[in-house]
């Protein structure tokens, strides 16, 4: 039979050294991770931007953006707004009123606000406010 090596004091060292480069490499993955730019909700347009990355910010499809600027959608299009303007022969401003004017009309209008909490059912008609009822002997 064969009797199985015994590991040497270097050997152990180096198996360490692995293992704490690894953690070291884990624990700076994560923190970039963690501080990696994402596009925020609603972030401002600004002429860097394209229109997958502004669609991903506001939360709408990309194709509604697309068809306000009368742009094809291509596959994989990472141009910034500033070269599809140039492209257009116009300021880039105007393609960033275009834009707003879309997500806006993309978007459901903001409901009106409930006038008691969500969850509770309304008093029945004719009762009068909890201020204007009378309130025992003070």
């Amino acid at each position: 039979m064969v009797e199985p090596r015994k590991i040497n004091w270097r050997q152990w060292l180096f198996i360490l050294g692995f293992v704490v480069s690894l953690v070291i490499v884990v624990v700076f993955a994560l923190q970039a991770f963690r501080h990696a730019p994402r596009p925020r909700a609603d972030e401002p347009i600004r002429p860097w931007m394209t229109i997958p990355y502004i669609a991903h910010s506001y939360n709408i499809p990309s194709y509604v953006l697309y068809q306000a600027l009368g742009v094809p959608r291509i596959s994989r299009d990472r141009r910034p707004l500033m070269t599809i303007a140039r492209q257009q022969n116009r300021p880039v401003a105007s393609l960033i009123v275009v834009l707003q004017d879309a997500i806006k009309h993309s978007r459901p209008p903001n409901p009106t606000p409930l006038p008691f909490p969500p969850g509770e059912t309304p008093p029945p008609a004719g009762t009068p406010p909890p201020d204007a009822l009378p309130r025992g002997p003070s």
